[in-house]
């Protein structure tokens, strides 16, 4: 079985009292959810989360919510070959003009987390978006 790490941002802006978060739609599957991307070689976890979200949609981090990041695993098939990938996710405030990378990225859009649970593809992505709406709440 091979093995996958990626890491990614689960954006959010404050509008009056409550957060909306963003959501992208991949070109690869047509699936929706939060930026993401592999590391560079070298690279730390942490920039590879910031440096994905600017590459994607040019929105940039103003403040890390939480250090700790939320994880998503899950299992596919890629050309017969099974693959465990994990996906760390840091929760961060961010700003600027969206600007979606059209060679990663269908489409994007900020939703309420009612909303997004709706949007989002895979249940593990509503599970972390669920982990997310309590830590925020707490």
């Amino acid at each position: 079985m091979r093995k996958e790490r990626s890491y990614g941002i689960i954006a959010l802006q404050k509008s009056s009292t409550f957060w909306n978060i963003l959501l992208i739609q991949h070109t690869s599957s047509l699936h929706w959810a939060f930026p993401k991307g592999r590391p560079e070689v070298g690279e730390a976890p942490l920039d590879t989360a910031i440096r994905e979200l600017k590459e994607e949609t040019g929105l940039n981090v103003v403040k890390l919510l939480l250090n700790a990041p939320f994880t998503e695993e899950y299992r596919f098939f890629r050309k017969g070959v099974e693959t465990h990938k994990q996906v760390d996710y840091y929760l961060a405030e961010v700003e600027g003009e969206l600007e979606i990378c059209p060679q990663e990225i269908v489409q994007a859009s900020w939703q309420s987390f009612a909303d997004a649970k709706h949007v989002l593809t895979y249940p593990e992505s509503i599970r972390v978006l669920s982990t997310v709406e309590s830590f925020l709440h707490t």
